[in-house]
C-alpha cells in the first residue's frame, strides 16, 4: 500500500508536467483589461472567496484592510479554512458538480500542472498585467519552473522538521535524524499529515527507496494521522503526541504565541517546498481574484499584518525556516 501512495506521488506529477508542456506549445497567457479597467471592474464584483489555512482569519482580515487601502476600494474577503493539501481534490469535485465557489486558493507548486491540465487554474499575464504596479511581481511570477509560470504566484516557501511538546520531551531527547523515527520507542507518539508530505520533500535528498523505507518504519510505529500541519501542531501542543512532523514556520508561529513547542531540523536537510497563489477557472468574481491574488503575493506579502503573524516569508525572527525568495 505504502509503495503504490509513494509511487504516485513520485510519478503523476512528472506525468502532468509531460501533459503542460505539450499544452504550452499552443497555449499562450490569457489577456486581461489593462489594469486601470481591472480595478473598476474589481470594485464592482465587491466579495472575494479564498481557501487558504494559512494565514489565518484575522489576518486575512488585515490584509483586506491593506488591499482596501491601497486600491481605493471597500470589497470583503470570505476565507475558507481549506488545507493546501485538499485544495486539489475539492475544486475537481466542483467542476464536475459544475459549480465554482471558490475564486483564489493556494497549492505547492508540483501540484499545479495537475491542475491545469484538468483546466481548473486560470493562466495570466501576470508581468504584462502588474509587473509595473505592484513591487516585486515580477519576482513572485517568475519564481518557479518555467512550465508553471502564468499559472499561480509564489508567495512563500516552506521548511519540513520536527516539532515536540517541551513539556513531554526534553531537546536531548528528540530524534536529530529523519531515521531515528523508526525507533520503536516512538511507536503511537508522532503525529504527521496522512499523506506523509514532510517524508515526500526528502527524495531528491536520499532517494524515493529509501524514502519509502523510512515511510514503512514509521507505519509501523503508528503515528498519529492528521488532516495537515496546522492540525499536527495543535496535537504537539496539547500534548496528544509528543513529536510531529510539520513544515516549521506554523511550529514557530505556536512557539511565539508561548505555546510549549520547539522544533528541530533533522539531518537530512530535507527539501524547501515552494507554494503558489492561484485564480481559479470560472472563478466568481475574476477581476478581483487577479487583482487580490498579484497584490497578496507582492505587495501584501511586504504589510506589517505578514510580518506580525510570523507565518509568511517575510518573518524577521529565524529566517533560516522562513526562507526569503532569491
Amino acid at each position: 500500500m505504502t509503495d503504490g501512495l509513494f509511487s504516485r506521488t513520485m510519478t503523476m506529477p512528472a506525468l502532468a508536467v509531460l501533459a503542460l508542456a505539450v499544452m504550452s506549445i499552443f497555449a499562450a497567457p490569457g489577456r486581461s483589461a489593462d489594469f486601470d479597467e481591472l480595478v473598476k471592474l474589481a470594485a464592482k464584483e465587491n466579495t472575494l472567496v479564498f481557501w487558504a489555512s494559512t494565514p489565518r482569519e484575522e489576518t486575512v482580515q488585515d490584509l483586506v484592510k491593506e488591499f482596501n487601502k491601497r486600491f481605493g476600494l471597500n470589497i470583503k474577503v470570505t476565507r475558507v479554512a481549506v488545507s493546501a493539501t485538499d485544495v486539489a481534490s475539492r475544486i475537481l469535485a466542483e467542476k464536475k458538480a459544475k459549480r465554482h465557489t471558490v475564486d483564489v486558493s493556494i497549492v505547492s507548486e508540483p501540484v499545479i500542472p495537475m491542475l491545469a491540465t484538468n483546466d481548473v487554474i486560470e493562466k495570466v499575464d501576470w508581468e504584462g498585467l502588474f509587473g509595473e504596479r505592484l513591487q516585486g511581481l515580477k519576482e513572485a511570477a517568475n519564481n518557479m519552473v518555467d512550465i508553471n509560470r502564468g499559472y499561480g504566484l509564489e508567495f512563500r516557501h516552506l521548511v519540513y522538521g520536527i516539532a515536540y511538546n517541551t513539556k513531554k520531551l526534553s531537546a536531548a531527547e528528540v530524534p536529530k535524524k529523519w531515521a531515528d523515527l523508526a525507533d520503536p520507542k516512538w511507536k503511537r507518539k508522532i503525529a504527521v499529515a496522512s499523506q506523509l508530505s514532510p517524508l515526500a520533500r526528502l527524495a531528491p535528498v536520499i532517494g524515493t527507496e529509501e524514502v519509502i523505507r523510512l515511510a514503512k518504519d514509521l507505519i509501523k510505529n503508528e503515528p498519529i494521522y492528521t488532516n495537515g500541519t496546522v492540525n499536527t501542531v495543535q496535537k504537539v501542543v496539547s500534548g496528544e503526541a509528543p513529536l510531529g512532523l510539520v513544515a516549521l514556520n506554523t511550529a514557530l508561529g505556536a512557539k511565539k504565541k508561548g505555546a510549549p513547542i520547539d522544533l528541530v531540523h533533522p539531518e537530512p536537510v530535507a527539501m524547501v517546498a515552494t507554494q503558489l497563489v492561484f485564480v481559479a477557472k470560472d472563478a466568481p468574481h475574476p477581476n478581483l481574484a487577479k487583482l487580490w491574488t498579484a497584490w497578496f503575493a507582492s505587495e501584501g506579502m511586504m504589510t506589517k499584518a505578514i510580518v506580525n503573524a510570523m507565518v509568511m516569508r517575510q518573518a524577521v525572527i529565524q529566517p533560516d525556516l522562513l526562507l526569503p525568495r532569491e
